[in-house]
């Protein structure tokens, strides 16, 4: 129990009402009511309302097409995860504290707006309704669906890309320490053996780098993060600085080398890291009143069939949890209890699905 959750998730898709449950128990029910309070229950009501309208606007901000390129989710990793976690949050509360049996806080949880919107408004009761919670979950599991595939490319590119960033980088410093030979043709600059040493030697390094070296990724980072820092006061020297050509050099010196530590960074955690976090076994049960919703989309917009599929697979990975147990435990039940949320999955989805040949046959 949480100070701002009284419905919880116990096992499977079934919740407990604590406002209800702990009615029997005095002195449980009394901690309960110092926070369940109408105001208290209004602003945690309102908060969620204001997370779920800004967690629209960046779903669709990063679902834009061609957004999320491989280097674009190197560079913002992190808020992207932090993206699916407020996303998965705002889901959670907001179906859970949606089957409330508490009459007075179901009015507030499930009040209703005059006109119907796209994203909850954010006025007047603050209105959420099972529609805003449908599009959440289809554009964030969308957004899941592409992250798992775009880490598990760039897993399987890993090395690639450490080794052609540490080439590209290495050459560059090669190039550097060629240009202050002052042999190069068209090149106004006077040779300095000090900044050819320096380059070579930085050349030397950053072929040093090794990927399969066995080091943990953050020492493989600091190393990394040493000869950026290098790169960096090299461009404090006046020969250096007040050459446009070599800071140019430079800076994409430092972007390679940053974009091999980001690449070194990921590891195979972070797919298990995203199932974790999208984890909706909670809101199994919920899931059959979305049907209507589900169907009335498709048939007003029939290219929303193409955000059912991480929607199918966000369901899928909830099939894990009624088993896991069973599993460590090496139960001989788990093939006939995995059947039978298998066919409980199967069925939802044919539910689903029956919609489509109608509006197809609709269109023609």
């Amino acid at each position: 129990y949480f100070y701002d959750n009284w419905v919880v998730h116990v096992y499977a898709g079934m919740t407990a009402d604590l406002s209800i449950e702990w009615k029997r128990f005095r002195a449980a029910k009394a901690a309960l009511n110092n926070v369940l309070k109408v105001e208290n229950v209004k602003k945690m009501h309102i908060q969620n309302a204001k997370l779920i309208g800004q967690c629209m606007a960046e779903l669709r901000a990063y679902l834009t097409m061609g957004i999320l390129t491989d280097s674009f989710v190197l560079d913002n990793r992190h808020d992207l995860l932090n993206c699916l976690r407020k996303c998965n949050l705002a889901a959670r509360w907001r179906i859970l504290h949606r089957r409330t049996t508490n009459e007075v806080y179901h009015e507030i949880v499930c009040a209703t707006a005059s006109e119907v919107t796209a994203d909850p408004k954010l006025q007047g009761v603050f209105a959420v309704n099972d529609t805003h919670v449908v599009s959440l979950l289809l554009l964030s599991s969308q957004l899941e669906m592409q992250l798992k595939y775009i880490f598990t490319q760039l897993l399987e590119k890993k090395e690639s890309i450490w080794i052609n960033c540490r080439a590209k980088a290495s050459g560059m410093m090669d190039d550097l320490a060629q240009y202050f030979e002052g042999d190069v043709t068209l090149a106004r600059v006077s040779r300095h053996d000090g900044l050819i040493d320096w380059f070579t030697s930085m050349a030397s390094e950053i072929r040093d780098l090794a990927y399969e070296s066995g080091d943990h990724f953050t020492v493989t980072g600091r190393k990394i993060q040493l000869c950026v820092q290098a790169l960096e006061d090299v461009e404090q020297y006046d020969l250096v600085d007040r050459d446009v050509q070599v800071k140019t050099f430079l800076h994409e010196s430092r972007d390679l080398l940053l974009q091999m530590a980001k690449a070194v960074g990921i590891n195979e955690s972070i797919t298990e890291d995203i199932k974790f976090i999208s984890d909706i076994s909670y809101g199994v049960e919920s899931m059959k009143s979305y049907v209507k919703i589900l169907h009335s989309r498709i048939s007003k917009d029939p290219s929303n069939v193409n955000l059912l599929q991480g929607f199918f697979l966000k369901l899928s990975n909830s099939l894990d949890g009624p088993v896991e147990r069973l599993k460590q435990l090496r139960s001989p039940e788990v093939e006939r209890v995995t059947g039978y949320y298998s066919s409980q999955l199967v069925a939802f989805v044919r539910n689903v699905l029956e919609i489509v040949p109608v509006s197809v046959f609709g269109i023609l």
